[in-house]
């Protein structure tokens, strides 16, 4: 794991124990930060709470139905282990 997603990671788990209520998480492009933010947090946290519901967002509607489509199919697939 590069050292940055681990940062990004730990960020989130913070978010994810209500430590922090706020996070902003900038990064050059390609380096792995939406993938982690915007598909995996979400997987996590529908494994985690799921009752809760979770919106997907992104700068092109195109985008965030790709990334909506795909969590799911992490929770189908990978959930059972989390």
């Amino acid at each position: 794991m590069r050292p940055h997603l681990k940062l990004i990671g730990d960020a989130l788990a913070e978010v994810g124990r209500g430590e922090v209520d706020r996070l902003l998480i900038l990064t050059p492009p390609q380096v792995g930060k939406s993938t982690t933010v915007a598909e995996w947090f979400p997987f996590w946290w529908l494994c985690t709470y799921p009752a809760d519901k979770v919106a997907v967002t992104s700068y092109g509607d195109d985008l965030a139905l790709r990334r909506g489509k795909r969590i799911p199919g992490y929770v189908e697939e990978f959930g059972d282990g989390w």
